[in-house]
């Protein structure tokens, strides 16, 4: 019997088991199809044979199924009462009561679900029965359930244009549905989970505009938006009796006409709120009234990690009571949306990437939600942070931030429009990498950087500083309206930083600036920094570091070495560093800064330099600075090594080193003027106690010191080594002609000095505290000259008559008649002199190479009319200079019969730096017109020549590329600029056009000899701009251009770099877009850029359409030579060649110029870009109006072929980036 039963039992077991099977298989859920332009009567159980209306898919599915909706809107059909499309049409709602899943976003194609795309392919549900007619008309409901658990699932939709204002009900399952609540969805007893869903647009006469939960529903919320509903009460949410949970919820711009303008819960409703954001909803007409968003109803609210619209006191009681069950809150703080104003944004399509409600990494509900329970993506598909953002979406990354004093718009930063009005909110937000560009103004500190607050009382306010610890680039001299950082001028748009706090300079800020660990990616440039005033007690903390009150009134940077570019520093004072201190191994740099008016009770007036640092300054102007005690311009202590590079201190004031003290410290100076400074007692000029630091090229002058040293004081076995250097007019007491008064050395001390010009004879220089030659190189002071004035252009006025330091009309520029120049040493002496004029093989002494106007001077770039003043022998040349020394022209008059004087020679270089024509005429002729450089020069001479002049003609390598661009834009590409063409007139008119009306003269093509029909191409000394040599028989005017004209080079050459590199030697790169009968190409080098010799071949590549890229290496330079030029030589099959333009080499600078090059500029349906840099770099590629066409990212490659057949016609800019700086090329698409 046992055994029986136990037998009769396993049967019964395996007979129910047959069944389950059985049942499980027959009851596997089904996918239903919705499509537009489906068939109802279809099965709705593929795309091909989808359903074109959702209700019929609704009706036809079984608990489990699901639904897959393909984008489009669709509308209510059926009445859910009767079932059937009978009745008032506003009575139909899609309806529901099994739990199925619900998921819109598909195009129509895909068999998996991750295959769906709810952003590209909305899914809305509208209740707008009548196509866009009057919304009396709209349904009562667009969505109501019953009985749903949280396995219903919606997701990926719209529901928008429900109006519930009837007066009546309907019944659905059993249940009354009122007609007047729950516009957009009305969930009976329903705990549906809605994900990534927008309720917008929608009414009710009375409860729940967006969607009413009524009866025990607790619906699950994430990722959904809740915006533009209305109500009496509970304008986007009405809840009674229900308890739904809301995560990543935005609920912005509903309206109550009583309560709730958001949220309404009622009777005994405890919703849970997580990482959801409340503003903009109303209450009557006001968002900021008690009730507006969130009102509770003999209710209780449990959130967290949410921002709600009114400050933390509105929720502490009463119907508002939040903060029993509160944490981490944000109150009061708009979010900000990025347009408000526009919700779904210009594509009036919702959850998609422009919507308006999205908000920017700005806002204050960015990254600071709670990762638990959140969403790993948001309302549109991007991936959350961790921790996540508030609201439906996570957030648009601004990389660019505005700031403008005047902006009234949404203050997010996000543009112009939009931009702060202060500063700090912008350094706050900003991450690394990321730019700030701030419009013209005044701007304060209004936070204190230990608490991020304001100050309450005056002394607290005397705290606020702006702060920074990440590296930001920030960019002043902005009007407010520009699209790209080349189009700012600082200058027209000063944007001045103050901490002038009460606008009485009375209890400014201790710190107008505080940094703390940036490095040299941090960048600050085109501002003004003043107001700072150090003279507290006590410190400060920021970012773990205590900051003394006392120092860097202006500026203090802590381990930090930020890039300060165009930036003035003045009227500031402290103890220490009255403009800036840089302490604790900070390293930051600075590039045509002016430090001015800047006052230290005790150390460093200008700048204070400790603990060590190491501060490199380049072009900077220190002046009319003043210290208590040491320093008057820069304090340099404890083993600081300061690099200055063409500066000028001048005019500053202190006890102990006027210009310049070190302590311990080892600073490098080249190219310095230290001029005009005072000490109450020793070292005027620089006073140095156990320091060593290095001057070439040196200008000290003019200093004064009431005790000893008015030029150089030594004390403490300092040993400063001295080469190319000039002291002159420098004072001790009242003499500048007594011992002591350059030079003074105390304490065991000693200079080593050598090739340069001292106050006294040399007898005033053999012992004791003057003892110069004992310890100059080898016992002797090689190369010195004594007691000789200098003469300098104008002692008296030593900035010169533009009152600007380091440009040509500078007092302190030596004349031509001086003994410094050319009494230099080539060995360690820089390449350029203080105003970047070329200096010469044998440079002069001090940092001004002298005022001689040479073919390797600069040359002028500035539209404007200029008239040659003075003129210097260079070889056989007359150059002809203005008094800034800019090259004009050369001639060569030797047994020419002409005499020209130092005045006859003007140049005009016109507002636009190209004229082009598109006809034929003038003296450059050809059918399709042509076009010149707008450099034109002029001669007029006491007498003509009675045979040949040659002429020198310098141009600019910008000028010859916006030549080539225009003689492209006519249809004649040129790659080098000995394809221009010269000319020489003969018709009357100063400055002629020579395809003018009337206009005779003579056209110069290239050729081997400079002749009256020819001209020869050579380098300036600059190693960029091009000297255009030929012969004219009559002085009258001339310049340079082209003819739309010629036939297709040989060799296409792209680009041609050369660069130093390891053991003195030199790499040659270069490419061609094409070669014909190309044989090879010899490389020519010269020492002094005119005479060159061949040092190397390359194979060419015969005929080819392909890009040829050759490098070659130069290993035979001479160790001697400091620099070395370059050019190819390149050689066809027949021995016909055609020169490249001139490289230049300099061994004694870092090979990291950023360069940038594009062929064929204007291209068609290819162009090529070619870049020369050291290290990765980012390529952009922008239209006309600043729109990102191309982009490519961390590339090291130098070649980038580019299929552009798709570009609209038009200009382009091409911006590289690097390290190195950014670079920009305007190219043509034709």
């Amino acid at each position: 019997m046992v055994e029986n039963c136990i037998v009769k039992n396993n049967s019964l077991h395996l007979v129910g088991l047959i069944l389950i099977v059985l049942w499980s298989i027959s009851a596997q859920a089904t996918t239903y199809y919705v499509k537009t332009g489906g068939n109802n009567s279809s099965a709705g159980t593929s795309w091909s044979t989808a359903k074109a209306d959702l209700q019929n898919a609704l009706n036809v599915s079984s608990v489990g199924d699901e639904i897959w909706i393909a984008a489009g809107t669709y509308k209510p059909t059926l009445d859910p009462s009767t079932g059937t499309a009978s009745g008032s049409t506003r009575d139909y709602s899609f309806y529901l009561d099994k739990n199925i899943e619900i998921y819109g976003g598909f195009a129509g194609t895909e068999t998996v679900l991750s295959q769906r795309n709810s952003t590209s392919n909305p899914v809305i549900l509208s209740g707008d029965i009548n196509a866009g007619g009057t919304a009396t008309n709209d349904c009562y409901h667009v969505f109501i359930t019953e009985g749903l658990s949280s396995a219903t699932v919606l997701d990926g939709i719209t529901i928008t244009g429900g109006k519930a204002d009837g007066s009546s009900m309907i019944i659905y399952s059993g249940q009354n549905y009122y007609q007047n609540s729950g516009g957009g969805m009305r969930n009976h007893g329903s705990s549906p989970t809605l994900t990534d869903v927008t309720i917008c647009g929608n009414t009710a006469a009375n409860y729940g505009g967006g969607i009413f939960n009524r009866l025990s529903s607790s619906p699950t919320l994430t990722n959904v938006t809740i915006s533009g509903n209305a109500a009496i009460e509970g304008g986007g949410m009405f809840n009674y009796a229900s308890s739904p949970t809301l995560t990543n919820v935005t609920i912005s711009g509903n309206t109550a006409a009583s309560n709730g303008g958001g949220i309404y819960n009622y009777s005994s409703s405890s919703p849970t709120i997580t990482n959801t954001l409340f503003w903009g909803n109303k209450k009557g007409t006001s968002s900021t009234l008690a009730g507006a968003d969130i009102y509770n109803n003999i209710s209780t609210t449990t959130i967290s990690y949410s921002l709600v619209q009114l400050a933390s006191s509105s929720y502490t009681s009463g119907n508002n009571n939040l903060l029993t069950a509160n944490t981490n809150m944000v109150y009061a703080t708009d979010p900000p949306f990025v347009n408000a104003s526009d919700p779904d944004g210009a594509d009036n399509v919702w959850m998609t990437a422009d919507d308006g409600l999205n908000i920017y990494n700005t806002t204050p509900a960015y990254g600071v939600g709670t990762a638990t329970g959140a969403p790993t993506t948001d309302i549109i598909g991007a991936t959350r942070a961790s921790p996540p953002s508030m609201g439906a979406y996570e957030g648009v990354i601004i990389t660019r931030l505005y700031v403008d004093t005047d902006a009234s718009g949404a203050n997010n930063g996000s543009s112009w429009a939009n931009a702060y009005t202060t500063l700090q909110p912008a350094l706050n937000v900003a991450s690394a990498g990321d730019s700030i560009w701030i419009a013209e103004g005044t701007y304060k500190p209004t936070l204190r950087p230990h608490t991020g607050t304001a100050g309450a009382t005056t002394a607290e306010m005397r705290d606020q500083s702006f702060y920074l610890d990440t590296d930001i680039e920030i960019y002043g001299g902005f009007m407010g309206t520009e699209t790209a950082i080349s189009q700012r001028n600082s200058t027209s748009n000063p944007v001045i930083l103050s901490g002038d706090i009460d606008a009485s300079g009375n209890n400014d800020c201790y710190h107008v600036f505080i940094t703390k660990d940036l490095s040299s990616a941090a960048v600050l440039d085109g501002v003004t920094i003043t107001g700072g005033k150090a003279n507290g007690s006590s410190t400060i903390t920021y970012s773990g570091q205590n900051y003394y009150r006392d120092g860097g009134g202006g500026m203090s940077n802590y381990a930090s070495s930020p890039t300060l570019t165009d930036v003035t520093i003045s009227g500031n004072m402290g103890e220490y560093g009255g403009g800036i201190e840089n302490l604790s191994s900070s390293s930051p740099t600075l590039t045509n800064v002016t430090i001015s008016g800047n006052t230290a009770t005790s150390r460093g007036g200008g700048m204070f330099i400790h603990d060590p640092s190491s501060t490199t300054l380049i072009n900077v102007t220190i002046s009319g600075n003043t210290a208590g005690l040491s320093g008057g311009g820069i304090d340099n202590g404890s083993s600081s090594s300061t690099t200055l590079t063409n500066v000028t201190i001048s005019g500053n004031t202190a006890e102990y080193g006027g210009g310049m003290i070190n302590y311990s410290s080892s600073p490098t100076l080249t190219n310095v003027t230290i001029s005009g400074n005072t000490t109450t007692l020793r070292g005027g000029g620089m006073y140095n106690s156990s320091s060593s630091p290095t001057l070439t090229n040196v200008t000290i002058c003019g200093n004064t010191a009431s005790a000893n040293g008015g030029g150089m004081y030594n004390s403490s076995s300092s040993s400063p080594t001295i080469t190319n250097s000039l002291f002159w007019g420098n004072i001790k007491g009242t003499s500048s002609t007594i011992a002591g008064a350059d030079i003074d050395n105390s304490s065991s001390s000693t200079a080593t000095i050598s090739y340069s010009l001292v106050q006294l004879a040399s007898t005033s220089y053999t012992s004791g505290n003057n003892n110069l030659l004992t310890y100059a190189p080898s016992g002797t002071a090689t190369g010195m000259v004594y007691a000789t004035n200098p003469s300098f252009v104008n002692a008296s006025d030593p900035d010169g008559a533009d009152n600007i330091w380091m440009t040509g009309d500078d007092g302190l520029v030596l004349s031509s008649t001086s003994a410094g120049i050319g009494a230099g040493t080539s060995s360690s002496a820089p390449s350029y002199d203080i105003t970047n004029k070329v200096r010469p093989t044998t440079p002069s002494i001090g940092a001004y190479e002298g005022k001689i106007c040479k073919l390797s001077n600069n040359l002028p770039t500035v539209p404007a009319t200029y008239t040659s003043s003075f003129v210097s022998a260079d070889g056989s040349y007359t150059c002809y200079c203005d008094d800034n020394q800019n090259l004009i022209l050369a001639l060569d008059l030797n047994s020419t019969g002409a005499v020209v004087p130092s005045s006859g020679v003007s140049l005009e270089i016109g507002a636009t730096t190209t004229t082009s024509w598109s006809t034929a005429g003038g003296i450059i002729t050809n059918t399709n017109g042509g076009a010149i450089i707008n450099r034109k020069w002029d001669v007029v001479p006491t007498t003509q020549p009675t045979s040949d002049v040659t002429v020198i003609y310098p141009f600019t390598h910008t000028e010859y590329g916006d030549v080539a661009t225009a003689l492209g834009v006519l249809g004649t590409t040129i790659t080098n600029a000995n394809q221009l063409e010269m000319y020489k007139l003969t018709s009357a008119g100063t400055f002629a056009d020579p395809h003018a009306s009337g206009a005779t003269g003579v056209a110069l093509p290239h050729g081997a000899s400079a002749s009256t029909s020819n001209w020869v191409w050579s380098q300036h000394g600059n190693g960029t701009d091009h000297l255009a040599t030929y012969k004219v028989a009559s002085f009258s005017g001339g310049g340079g251009g082209g003819g739309a004209s010629g036939s297709p080079l040989p060799v296409e050459l792209i680009h041609f770099d050369a660069q130093p590199a390891a053991n003195h030697t030199a790499d040659l790169h270069w490419a061609t877009a094409s070669e014909t009968n190309n044989s090879h190409f010899e490389i020519e080098r010269s020492y002094d850029g005119r005479t060159f010799e061949t040092v190397g071949n390359v194979t060419g590549n015969g005929t080819t359409s392909q890009l040829i890229d050759y490098n070659y290496t130069d290993e035979t330079i001479a160790k001697s030579q400091n620099t070395a030029y370059y050019r190819l030589k390149q050689v066809d099959y027949d021995g016909a060649y055609e020169y490249s333009d001139v490289r230049v080499v300099r061994f004694d600078r870092r090979a990291d110029r950023l360069e940038i090059a594009a062929y064929p500029n204007p291209f068609n349906q290819e162009v090529t870009i070619h870049v020369n840099a050291n290290e990765q770099y980012t390529i952009q590629v922008t239209d006309i109006n600043g729109v990102v066409v191309l982009s490519v990212d961390h590339t090291e490659s130098r070649t980038h072929r580019l299929d552009v057949s798709e570009y609209t016609a038009g200009v382009y800019i091409i911006e590289v980036t690097s390290t190195q700086g950014t670079k920009h090329l305007k190219v043509i698409k034709q």
